[in-house]
C-alpha cells in the first residue's frame, strides 16, 4: 500500500485562460503558460521519489504527468479513465462565466446540501456518478504499490469533489471553499482504512477527523 498520494491539477490550457468549459476527452493541450506551470510542478517534485504516476486520458493531464516523469527512468504512467473530469453535458464548450450561477448551484447542492444526485446540466454527470468511479480508482492505486509516494494528475472539478470525500479530516465543502489552481498540489496520507489530508496547496487543513455524513456511492 502507498504511504501517501499527491494530487495535482494539470497545467493551464487555452480554454482555461478564457473560461471555456472543456470536460470531454481528448480536450485541449497545455498552452505556453501551462507548460511553464508543468515545469514548475516538475521542479517542485524533483526530490520526491515517485513510485507511480496515475493520470486521466485528457491531453492536458497526460502532458502534465509526462513532464513530471521525464528523466525519472522507470517511473510508470498509468492512464485511468475513472479519474477524468466530470462531464458538464450540454454546457460543454460554453463560457464558464455565462453559466456560473447554474454550476455554482450544482456545487452547493453537492457540497453544502449533500444532494449527490443533481447533474450540472442535461447529459452531465452527478456527483454520485463521479465518486462511484473516482473513489475506487484511488483505492486501486493505493493498494497496487508497496509503500512510497504516488502522484495523481487530474482536474479541478473531480479533485474538489474526490479529495474531501475520501479524507477523514476534510468536510465535504472543503474543496468548494478552496478551489485548486493549475498545478497546485494536495498531499494525502494513506492509512490501511482511511485517508488524511496533510496539506492542501500549502495550507494545513484541520488536524483531526471531522463529523460529516458518509457518502454512499453504491
Amino acid at each position: 500500500m502507498l504511504d501517501r498520494i499527491l494530487f495535482a491539477r494539470h497545467g493551464e490550457t487555452a480554454d482555461n485562460a478564457i473560461n471555456k468549459l472543456s470536460t470531454s476527452p481528448p480536450g485541449p493541450p497545455l498552452n505556453d503558460n501551462g507548460v511553464a506551470q508543468g515545469r514548475e510542478l516538475t521542479a517542485m517534485l524533483a526530490d520526491v521519489p515517485l513510485v507511480a504516476v496515475h493520470t486521466t486520458p485528457l491531453t492536458r493531464a497526460l502532458q502534465t504527468a509526462q513532464m513530471v516523469v521525464d528523466g525519472r527512468g522507470a517511473t510508470p504512467v498509468v492512464v485511468d479513465g475513472d479519474l477524468r473530469e466530470f462531464s458538464v453535458g450540454e454546457l460543454e464548450g460554453r463560457d464558464y462565466n455565462e453559466v456560473f450561477d447554474q454550476i455554482d448551484r450544482t456545487w452547493r447542492a453537492w457540497c453544502v446540501d449533500g444532494d449527490l444526485d443533481v447533474s450540472v446540466a442535461a447529459g452531465g454527470e452527478t456527483a454520485r456518478q463521479v465518486l462511484r468511479r473516482a473513489i475506487p480508482a484511488v483505492h486501486r492505486m493505493s493498494k497496487a504499490y508497496d509503500g512510497g509516494t504516488g502522484l495523481v494528475v487530474a482536474h479541478s472539478g473531480v479533485l474538489q469533489l474526490l479529495i474531501p470525500a475520501i479524507c477523514d479530516n476534510l468536510p465535504h465543502v472543503y474543496g468548494y471553499d478552496n478551489w485548486l489552481r493549475n498545478c497546485q498540489v494536495v498531499e494525502v496520507a494513506v492509512h490501511p482504512d482511511r485517508y488524511t489530508c496533510v496539506d492542501w496547496a500549502g495550507v494545513q487543513p484541520p488536524d483531526g477527523p471531522v463529523v460529516k455524513s458518509p457518502i454512499v456511492v453504491a
